[in-house]
């Protein structure tokens, strides 16, 4: 893990912003590395032993990353100085060439050129303002405000986008003049002018082998990453959830290494979808080094205020929140920085039933709208419901990127839209809690060459299956998994989803009901654009089964987020730790 803070003067020896740049410190990374001439000043903080992120070719080059690159071409881990000679070669073309997740900045010192790559699938991030007097960037936002740099301005023009659809979609934040990078594309800043292209998209792709050896070729593929993607002598972490995914990579590590803990995510109360009885029973060595984080109610709202101020963005989907509670257990312990997580799997594998539902839906009606809105049209519903004549136009980036989507399969179709729409943000959040904690979560199934295979699928090959009427989705993972995995786990006949906040519960009477009527009170936000009395009628109808009809948690989790994200922000706009 490491940061970067730069500013790019737009005139020479115009430091606008060095002091504030040169003084930032972080307790989590004390290593730091500062270099400025008359147009660039950098600030590179790291751990102590992450040196090989950073590189000064005198007068030449600068170079520094976060995460884990890995070339394409010699499939390896790079160091900074390997990187930049690759980009020597590769130029403007350089993230075709690689794989892992990061965020680059490279700084061509005799054209004074700043080259900045994000990686395919959004893992790391890049955020960056272009002021009159420069060009400010960094990898995590909240530094902007740490910083001084920035302070508070809204752009309440994205609300609705962000409350319905969960994020704002192709570069804009919710924060005026702030833009990040997105996925899988790279920003070029040369005279004063910004160009922004993408380098790779998850195309469709075909394959005629059969089912049996496309799951041949992809055992032997994710062992290769498995072994790429994890370091032998260092201690690491699993988020284990008892499904498919982590406990496929759980068994697939503890092949390779001992040096591993387990956590799962448990709540001090029981749910009735909060199980995990199957999870330690891949191996006793698993249950040996197993730990349950136990998430409590009483605290929850606290700690969700807290994210929300320390990231100074606000959370549309608290699951995001269980990462963050493990990442502070593991931080505690003080035994390991890198964690491994199954996160990506639903959207290459098709996790979530809803895809099997909205891409029939797509198959009939042949509209796009279909596929862009998924289940967010019940959220456009709610505002109905509170406003009188609400009217949502879907936003034109997110059509253009849906068209983009060259693909007829709808399934497919539906998958890659999720990959460069859904899951962006998601993983944001999961790199955002990696960073407050001083960790570095890896999630190994986006590896470009699992996303790219994942394509290579055809569309009965995504099929889903019913066991004791259970619906199992991913069902080309469920089989993989039979070589290393028991059945219950591969198959199991109860639904797994214990890493699920039971929002709809704590909504219904519960903490998070406490919260919505502590936030939206006369002047908050949204009682100034709705009707206060039509919100409350809504939540009254909230019932604490999940996914059903009365169940609007996912859309007062999204409000309450907001509300608290703009109260936070305007109080402590000066004072964001």
């Amino acid at each position: 893990m490491s940061i970067f803070l730069a500013s790019f003067n737009k005139k020479k020896n115009q430091k606008n912003s060095t002091k504030k740049i040169l003084s930032y410190k972080n307790s989590l990374y004390p290593k730091s590395i500062k270099w400025n001439d008359e147009f660039l000043c950098i600030n590179f903080l790291s751990f102590k032993n992450e040196i090989n992120n950073f590189y000064h070719e005198k007068n030449k080059f600068i170079i520094c990353f976060n995460g884990m690159v890995l070339s394409d071409l010699k499939k390896k881990e790079l160091k900074a100085k390997e990187l930049l000679n690759l980009f020597k070669k590769k130029k403007n073309k350089l993230g075709k060439f690689l794989n892992g997740f990061y965020s680059i900045l490279i700084y061509d010192i005799k054209l004074k050129s700043l080259t900045l790559f994000r990686d395919h699938a959004g893992i790391k991030n890049i955020f960056y303002t272009d002021n009159k007097k420069d060009f400010l960037v960094t990898n995590y936002i909240n530094i902007f405000f740490q910083s001084n740099l920035k302070k508070f301005d809204p752009d309440e023009s994205g609300y609705l986008e962000h409350i319905i659809h969960g994020n704002i979609v192709g570069g804009k934040t919710l924060h005026n003049t702030i833009y990040e990078i997105p996925a899988a594309h790279f920003l070029k800043y040369t005279n004063h002018k910004l160009v922004l292209r993408e380098f790779w998209k998850n195309k469709k792709s075909s394959s005629k082998i059969s089912f049996n050896k496309k799951i041949v070729k992809f055992d032997k593929l994710f062992n290769e990453i498995i072994r790429q993607w994890v370091p032998k002598k260092k201690k690491i972490s699993i988020l284990l959830s008892g499904g498919v995914d982590s406990s496929t990579i759980s068994a697939l590590i503890s092949k390779i290494t001992n040096n591993v803990d387990f956590y799962t995510a448990i709540f001090d109360k029981k749910y009735n979808y909060n199980e995990t009885n199957l999870i330690t029973k891949v191996s006793s060595k698993l249950k040996k080094n197993h730990r349950f984080v136990k998430i409590n109610e009483s605290s929850f709202g606290k700690s969700l205020i807290n994210f929300i101020k320390k990231t100074t963005l606000p959370l549309t989907n608290y699951n995001g929140l269980v990462v963050n509670y493990i990442c502070e257990n593991i931080k505690k312990r003080n035994k390991s920085k890198i964690i491994l997580t199954g996160e990506g799997s639903d959207e290459l594998f098709s996790g979530f039933y809803r895809y099997y539902e909205i891409a029939e839906k797509y198959k009939r009606t042949k509209r796009l709208s279909d596929l862009i809105m998924s289940k967010n049209y019940f959220n456009i519903n709610r505002f109905k419901f509170i406003k009188k004549n609400f009217i949502y136009k879907i936003p034109l980036k997110r059509i253009k990127i849906a068209k983009s989507i060259d693909e007829k399969i709808p399934i497919k179709k539906y998958l890659i839209l999720d990959q460069k729409t859904y899951m962006p943000p998601y993983l944001d959040r999961l790199d955002q809690s990696s960073f407050l904690n001083g960790l570095e979560i890896r999630p190994v199934f986006l590896d470009k060459r699992i996303m790219e295979f994942s394509q290579t699928l055809k569309e009965s090959e995504y099929s889903k299956l019913t066991i004791s009427k259970n619906i199992l989705t991913k069902i080309f993972l469920r089989k993989y998994s039979e070589k290393y995995l028991p059945k219950d786990i591969s198959y199991p006949v109860t639904k797994k989803a214990q890493l699920m906040i039971p929002t709809s519960n704590w909504f219904y009477k519960g903490v998070l009901r406490k919260l919505i009527f502590r936030y939206l009170k006369k002047n908050s936000f949204f009682s100034k654009k709705f009707k206060l009395s039509k919100i409350i009628n809504l939540l009254e109808d909230q019932r604490e089964e999940r996914q059903t009809k009365n169940d609007h948690s996912s859309f007062f989790e999204r409000i309450l987020s907001y509300e608290i994200w703009l109260q936070l922000m305007k109080k402590y706009k000066n004072e964001i730790e």
